[in-house]
């Protein structure tokens, strides 16, 4: 059997079994993400990025992405997760709320990002970089990912005995289910695809 199709086996049958165990508290740093792993395989990271540049529909906004989630190691599924959760994949989305607005690809919001310029705010590199970058350092303190994205959305993010409000608990089951759905679409897109195909002779 071929490197490509074994690469491809291996992630999505790691896929299948991570959705279908029972886990214990999550631990405090994740196992190598399978779809990282292929994206930095020179062979299938054209067939990643067309994956999530079908998903987005604008190629820009998929490479600021997935280089992000490289250069920090965050799974690429959950960064296009959060991006879609926050702005639906659009970098001019603009959210106003009671004294602050929220910003961009990632929803910047002006309080936590005070000096950004118009120009990197709207810009899907600059702002994805901004945005994981916050993410990543959630996680970093916090240890999990539902903790770092429960901060992420409300700044509570289980530092405190405060609850959690109902909103941000369904924006942090949201995002995981769609970065479940997001790992088995690729993975079923590079398996199925006429260039991984084509790679294999």
């Amino acid at each position: 059997m071929s490197p490509i199709r074994l690469s491809i086996l291996f992630a999505l049958a790691a896929l299948l079994i991570l959705s279908s165990c029972q886990f214990p508290p999550p631990v405090s740093k994740p196992a190598e993400d399978a779809l990282l792993t292929l994206y930095r395989d020179d062979r299938l990271r054209p067939l990643v990025v067309e994956y999530y540049s079908q998903l987005t529909g604008d190629r820009s906004v998929a490479v600021a992405i997935l280089e992000t989630c490289d250069n920090l190691g965050v799974d690429p599924s959950l960064g296009f997760a959060i991006a879609w959760n926050e702005s639906k994949f659009d970098p001019r989305a603009v959210s106003y709320n009671v004294t602050t607005i929220d910003r961009g690809l990632f929803q910047l919001n002006s309080k936590t990002f005070p000096r950004l310029d118009r120009r990197t705010v709207f810009d899907p590199k600059s702002n994805a970089q901004h945005g994981l970058t916050f993410y990543k350092a959630a996680f970093d303190r916090l240890g999990t990912v539902e903790k770092a994205l429960g901060y992420y959305n409300s700044g509570i993010g289980f530092l405190s005995d405060r609850a959690l409000p109902r909103s941000t608990l369904n924006y942090v089951k949201k995002i995981l289910a769609d970065r479940e759905r997001m790992d088995r679409d690729a993975i079923a897109f590079l398996y199925f695809s006429h260039d991984a195909r084509l790679a294999l002779r």
